[in-house]
């Protein structure tokens, strides 16, 4: 016949790790995630330059900023910007119209955006009487924006024209005040 079993003795000390396994196989890819913002490449700062005209005529601009003049180019005449074919572009201008201080009464604006001669819904009209005095005597400002596309390679400029009930001198663009902007959409 067998005893009672005795008590269980105290745990002994834990011993070393052993070495590390193989490592398994890997997993397979994960689905694609969402395409991150897209920055803004394309896009150019011009401004107007000289005096506006009675007659509607192009408006000689200058460019102030441009980071990709392949897709955005002012033409040779600056008379003129070179768009790329089957796009869209947003374009927005502000310009800033100084009248000669010695011209007081009323005066007519208009600015017209074209695309290859074809007038733009972007256009700015504007009337004012001219007085002495004030922050900025003979100075008003016409602004307009929107969105343009184009089809073949297309020419975009800016006339002015100006009706003026006393004529003294033209009204000139305020360059320092004056910018038209053009960001490629698509």
């Amino acid at each position: 016949m067998t005893g009672a079993t005795g008590a269980t003795g105290l745990t002994g000390a834990t011993g070393a790790t052993g070495l590390t396994g193989a490592t398994g196989v890997t997993g397979p890819t994960g689905s694609l995630g969402a395409t991150g913002p897209t920055i803004i490449f394309n896009n150019a700062v011009f401004q107007p330059m000289g005096e506006l005209t009675a007659t509607g005529d192009p408006t000689l601009l200058e460019t102030v900023y441009n980071n990709n003049p392949a897709n955005i180019q002012l033409n040779p005449d600056s008379l003129g910007i070179t768009l790329l074919p089957d796009s869209y572009y947003y374009v927005s201008y502000s310009i800033r119209v100084a009248v000669p201080l010695a011209v007081t009464g009323d005066i007519k604006c208009e600015l017209l955006v074209l695309l290859d001669n074809e007038v733009q819904r972007l256009c700015a009209i504007e009337q004012q009487t001219l007085a002495p005095g004030g922050v900025a005597p003979g100075e008003f400002t016409m602004a307009a924006s929107g969105l343009i596309s184009t089809e073949a390679n297309t020419t975009l400029s800016l006339t002015s024209s100006y009706v003026l009930e006393n004529p003294v001198a033209a009204p000139s663009f305020n360059e320092g005040f004056s910018s038209i902007t053009i960001v490629q959409i698509m």
